[in-house]
């Protein structure tokens, strides 16, 4: 593997540690590329970087890594993609304290230790949906696109570390010892580790011998490089070189008067011999290695020795592993409910929800304890946006000894979004009773006394003067301070640094620019005001009125600038406020709407999806909230129609381009769904074509054998490559779509597939349309128009798609086996 090209990829937090193995590694290896990623600026995301890197790289895993949007954006599509290529190493994170750095443990092989991440990601995406409610940001592209990136990684967390945990990989301190041998196994070089730990080992020896000649005088610290320079190396501890434990053991026993007795062969003085030896070779111009004297120890005694000290060893080692195997067993018990959750936000994570929250139920009964109400509270607001079902558990789970931290909070934070103010003031009130420093709690409740509860504006705002001192980096903390101090506290010039404050961190903030030319406005400063105004009006075109542009740029004699002014400022705040509601109005009618579509967390395939029936079905199931696997042959027109359904849905989207005719493009295309995608609820096999209309005397067999491949053996071929997920998971619907002229042929393929399925509680259904309009099916000779009968209305896709959709979301009792559908 060519040395010249390995790459180390980290947080850019991370970066002095980085640049410390670059130093040690770089006499042997060169160089090594850097690449980095930001914690706070996603636009250098450092996933698109190692992708992009051709050879070997060395992943820094830190707290700070694993809590940046630039390096876990993507994060688990890359370990995917090149974990043969990647060697991850666990490194401390670092934050700052007051200036002065403190170290952070990166620990994720535990559920335990994955479960502050899988937090973290959690509690942003809920700020940045809280904050979508509470402010009208100036581009809503922007903001949706970052919600959906920081939604992305929520939902990947928890299995981005189970795959990393998977992989092979090593502390700081593992990966160092024995001269990172392990890297060079690694990248398949032992020549290179050879080379490179003679090097090293020749420089200890040297240093050795100068400290010994008289430490001043010691050779300076250099190791040669594999391109002839040379480079200072850091300070080696002479316990580090091979032996020299030995080496230790023999003057110990000198000193006490027993080294004859007890280490005769390892006496100071033959070592001391060897030292002074090699001193003079070298000066000879001869190098010499460690290795070079070791054929001198093949005494039979010193062999006797050395297998002595190895069956210690080994006696040693097989205690601490009956020990660890005590300590294992005993912890058996909870590493089963970490199991246990590790599994369902698996299934919710592959969007079978239901079944998540079944298992957690059933854990339940066995293990009483709020982690797995907690568990439940969050699947049913992140994966089923079920708010109300969520907000009765974390209820009754409040109600339970011990509390449960997390379990507060977020009762807190889904309470705010539901609009129950009185409920989440309840919550982080008695969270803050049992633990003050919870992460953001000052913060959220400082908001909600400040916004909600009038006689609270005092100790609000002393909550939130904390919180900005806690989270120097949030930008809503900043403002919403400087408003309660502006409008309750009646401080306006107090809130003018946090108002900046706020800007400097948001520069786009709207409502930022927007109060601060109130305040200017009120102090005098027209300047100051108007170029406030002019920047809010610039982010968020909705403030610029008429009444605005006329009080921002007002001109009155003296004696009435008074009384204008009141009145312009009473207009001012009535406008601010009624576009405030009706942004708050509008997206909580979005929000109830969204939350309540039957569809959410459940995935439909549909074949055939680009036109016609399959199109239409594909819109109504978009519409209801389902997540989407579209196939057909033409790319252009599933690439629309992804664009459209996540645009105006909020919906996710799978493209599978292929032809349904092509068994091994279809085998190929279902095998890389992943298991983000494998879980498919609904089937609906509607790839399908009628060629020809002449009587069986005179039709051509090119055509015969197009429809039975794809009318039939594709139906076949799919069923195939998707039913074993349904089977085993025992929940599923296949729906085939045929037409009523050929229903007798798809018709007994359902019901044999029905007969199959049945015992796997997997419903087969089958409808039968007759002619429709806006369709290829009966499409001949490559026309574009279907081939219909004059005289009556065909059938429409929509009312096809409707049907499929009924069939489709019938109650699980229930089983449409057959819809044939016909014109007036």
């Amino acid at each position: 593997m060519n040395t010249q090209n390995i790459a180390i990829a980290y947080c850019i937090d991370n970066i002095n540690v980085a640049e410390s193995l670059d130093q040690q590694l770089s006499p042997a290896l060169g160089d090594l590329i850097h690449l980095y990623g930001s914690r706070t600026n996603a636009d250098k995301l450092l996933t698109e970087q190692v992708l992009k890197h051709k050879g070997p790289i060395l992943l820094l895993i830190s707290d700070n890594y694993l809590k940046s949007t630039a390096c876990m954006l993507g994060g688990l599509h890359m370990l995917n993609e090149r974990q043969d290529q990647i060697l991850p190493i666990v490194i401390d994170g670092v934050r700052k304290e007051n200036d002065d750095p403190i170290l952070v443990p990166t620990q994720f092989d535990r559920i335990s230790d994955m479960i502050q991440y899988i937090n973290y990601w959690q509690d942003q995406y809920l700020d940045l949906r809280r904050q979508k409610r509470e402010l009208s940001d100036l581009d809503e592209a922007a903001f949706n696109e970052h919600l959906k990136s920081i939604r992305e990684i929520s939902s990947e967390t928890s299995e981005f570390l189970r795959v990393l945990r998977n992989i092979t990989h090593y502390s700081l301190e593992e990966f160092s010892h024995n001269d990172f041998q392990v890297l060079f196994q690694f990248i398949g070089d032992q020549h290179a580790w050879e080379s490179f730990q003679k090097n090293r080992l020749h420089y200890r020896m040297q240093q050795q011998a100068g400290n010994a000649a008289g430490g001043d005088h010691a050779e300076v610290d250099v190791m040669e490089r594999n391109d002839g320079n040379y480079t200072e190396m850091p300070d080696i501890a002479i316990n580090d070189i091979p032996g020299m434990d030995l080496l230790d053991k023999a003057e110990q026993a000198e000193e006490e008067g027993m080294a004859n007795e007890h280490a005769p062969l390892y006496s100071h003085s033959k070592i001391e011999l060897e030292i002074n030896q090699a001193e003079e070779e070298e000066e000879e111009g001869e190098e010499v290695y460690a290795n070079d004297l070791s054929d001198e120890y093949h005494a039979p005694e010193v062999e006797a020795a050395f297998e002595a000290i190895l069956e210690e060893t080994i006696e040693e080692e097989e205690e601490e592993g009956i020990e660890d195997t005590l300590e294992e067993e005993e912890q058996e018990e909870p590493l089963s409910i970490e199991t246990i959750i590790e599994s369902a936000w698996t299934l919710a994570e592959g969007g079978r929800s239901e079944e998540a929250l079944e298992q957690l139920r059933d854990a339940n009964e066995s293990y009483d304890t709020p982690v797995i109400d907690y568990y439940q509270s969050l699947i049913l607001a992140q994966f089923d946006q079920n708010l109300p079902a969520a907000k009765a558990l974390l209820v009754a789970a409040a109600q339970k000894t011990p509390v449960h931290e997390d379990s507060l909070f977020l009762l807190g934070e889904v309470s705010e979004i539901e609009e129950d103010f009185a409920m989440a003031a309840t919550a982080y009130e008695k969270l803050y009773q049992l633990n003050p420093a919870f992460p953001k709690l000052k913060y959220r409740l400082g908001v909600v006394w400040a916004h909600h509860f009038d006689e609270k504006a005092v100790p609000a705002a002393a909550l939130l003067a904390e919180a900005v001192t806690e989270e120097p980096e949030n930008a809503d903390a900043f403002y919403q301070y400087s408003l309660l101090l502006s409008e309750k506290l009646k401080q306006p010039e107090t809130a003018i640094p946090y108002l900046q404050k706020t800007l400097s961190l948001s520069p786009d903030h709207p409502f930022a620019h927007y109060d601060l030319a109130l305040i200017y406005h009120r102090q005098g400063n027209a300047v100051a005001a108007a170029k406030s105004y002019e920047m809010a009006t610039q982010i968020n075109p909705e403030l610029k009125t008429i009444e605005n542009d006329m009080a921002f740029n007002l001109t009155a004699v003296a004696h009435d600038t008074t009384a204008i002014e009141q009145t312009t400022l009473e207009a001012l705040k009535e406008n601010i406020s009624r576009l405030e509601n009706l942004i708050n109005a509008r997206e909580e009618e979005n929000l109830k709407l969204k939350k309540n579509r039957p569809g959410n967390g459940k995935t439909v395939f549909i074949s055939g999806a680009t036109s016609g029936i399959g199109k239409a079905t594909a819109e109504i199931f978009a519409a209801n909230g389902f997540r989407l696997i579209l196939n057909g042959r033409r790319e252009d027109r599933l690439d629309e129609l992804k664009t459209t359904f996540e645009k105006e849905h909020q919906i996710a989207v799978k493209l599978l381009p292929f032809d349904i005719t092509q068994s091994s493009d279809l085998t190929k295309a279902v095998e890389s769904l992943g298991e983000e995608w494998q879980n498919v609820d609904i089937l609906i096999n509607n790839a399908g074509k009628a060629k020809g209309h002449a009587p069986i005397q005179e039709g051509e067999l090119s055509h015969w054998e197009e429809m039975v491949d794809t009318n039939l053996k594709g139906v076949l071929h799919l069923t195939r490559a998707i039913s074993p997920q349904m089977v085993k998971r025992n929940s599923g619907h296949i729906i085939n779509v045929g037409s009523a002229d050929g229903r007798d042929a798809i018709d007994g393929l359902t019901k044999a597939m029905r007969m199959d399925l049945s015992k796997n509680h997997i419903r087969v259904s089958q409808i039968s349309p007759a002619q429709v309009e806006e369709t290829g099916f009966a499409t001949d000779g490559g026309e574009e128009k279907a081939m219909t009968q004059e005289g009556f209305q065909a059938l429409s896709a929509t009312d096809v798609a409707e049907a499929i959709y009924f069939m489709a979301t019938r109650p699980a009792h229930v089983n449409v086996q057959t819809l044939l559908m016909m014109n007036t």
